[in-house]
């Protein structure tokens, strides 16, 4: 199961796996406080570039068939 969350929201026991999907770091977050496990700037919301790189999911579909994954995004 892959989640949405917002950077700004608290992190949760259940959000599992956390990747950071935007070109762009969280205004005023810290990297502690934000608890990704990778930071996925080319994953950021532009599909027309993903499907020539689908590789570039990789790393969230991987951590998704072993458990929760959250994508956190500004907004």
């Amino acid at each position: 199961m892959i989640k949405l969350k917002r950077a700004y929201d608290r992190v949760g026991a259940a959000d599992g796996t956390r990747f950071l999907v935007e070109r762009l770091w969280p205004r005023g977050v810290k990297t502690t406080d934000l608890h990704a496990h990778a930071w996925l700037k080319d994953v950021a919301p532009y599909f027309r570039e993903l499907s020539a790189s689908a590789d570039l999911l990789e790393p969230i579909l991987k951590a998704a068939r072993h458990g929760r994954v959250t994508r956190v995004q500004l907004a």
